[in-house]
């Protein structure tokens, strides 16, 4: 058994059908018996029985339903319902999130996942480096070698300048699965002189992935009518400003987005006992949270990082070749 979301996952799903996809299936001389059923979120599969009751605190004849994964249920839970709502995770990796009602087709990039409501499907474009570059740059710089500081990065960030005094950086420190699908591409520097500091170096990287997350809703298409932020980026709060800058859009940043896979999952099952008809009711709660701070875009250096981002945008197509 498995839920919609969570199964689109597997890339053998037909997404529209929310069914296990037979030619798929047929080409990899894969049985469809051997498949798990696909439910809806807050579809009830079951409940409790005597016997899991004796190994649990849950009372026998509890309803059990499908559930929904980590990834679905953070990116449905940070208050994303519609075209032109996003998302971003600044994870270790990371994604640009946003939920349509259809599959979106591109060559490169796009995931698409089935979504909880019945009617709607998550697109996904997801990153390799977004947290862990902030990692790298603050054990690079770190007073005690080997150990990440980011106490003493975070003044470093405070000290920057947009721009990072014409130092540019790709932050593809391990590959990159988008805006380049390209395994073996590294991390690289340009514009640097006898003049560069510390923090134009460290703050050029954390530029980099801002500008990946612009190519990505660049890529999902749609104008921002509204941007959310979860993950351990959202603690940094000079690169939320950065990230609301090189957007030129506010972004909200949920304080407590550990506990959205939980609130979604719950979600779910008050949508499944048919105590909560609304799933929109839920999010637009979440975006009000006393626990959200807003970042809004400086007019001016959103201007200058629009300059920047056309020239940054030519690195990799030059520098691949080396990697």
């Amino acid at each position: 058994m498995g839920d919609r979301t969570a199964c689109s996952t597997a890339g053998a799903m037909d997404i529209a059908a929310c069914d296990w996809s037979r030619e798929i299936l047929e080409a990899a001389d894969v049985e469809a018996e051997r498949m798990p059923g696909i439910h809806a979120s807050h579809e009830q599969v079951g409940c409790v029985s005597r016997q899991a009751a004796g190994a649990t605190d849950y009372a026998e004849g509890t309803p059990v339903f499908a559930g929904v994964g980590d990834a679905g249920a953070t990116t449905l839970a940070s208050g994303i319902a519609g075209k032109g709502q996003y998302n971003i995770n600044l994870g270790t990796s990371g994604w640009i999130a946003t939920v349509s009602g259809e599959p979106l087709q591109s060559g490169t990039g796009v995931f698409n996942l089935a979504a909880m409501p019945a009617d709607r499907v998550i697109n996904v474009v997801p990153f390799l480096n977004a947290g862990l570059v902030h990692r790298w740059v603050s054990t690079l710089f770190a007073r005690e070698a080997g150990r990440p500081d980011y106490a003493w990065m975070q003044g470093m960030l405070e000290r920057s300048v947009p721009g990072s005094h014409g130092v540019m950086a790709l932050p593809y420190l391990v590959g990159e699965r988008f805006p380049v699908p390209d395994a073996r591409i590294r991390g690289a520097y340009v514009g640097l002189t006898p003049e560069s500091a510390p923090e134009d170096v460290a703050r050029a990287m954390l530029e980099g992935v801002c500008y990946s997350i612009r190519q990505g809703m660049e890529l999902l298409g749609e104008k921002p009518v509204s941007v959310s932020m979860i993950g351990g980026g959202g603690r940094v709060g000079v690169w939320c400003q950065m990230m609301a800058d090189v957007l030129g859009t506010p972004i909200a940043v949920c304080g407590e987005s550990d506990t959205l896979p939980a609130q979604a999952i719950a979600t779910a099952a008050w949508i499944g006992l048919g105590r909560e008809k609304d799933y929109d009711c839920f999010i637009s709660s979440l975006q009000q949270a006393e626990s959200v701070t807003v970042y809004r875009p400086d007019h001016e250096t959103h201007g200058l990082y629009n300059g920047i981002f056309e020239r940054y945008k030519r690195l990799y197509p030059v520098l691949k070749e080396l990697a």
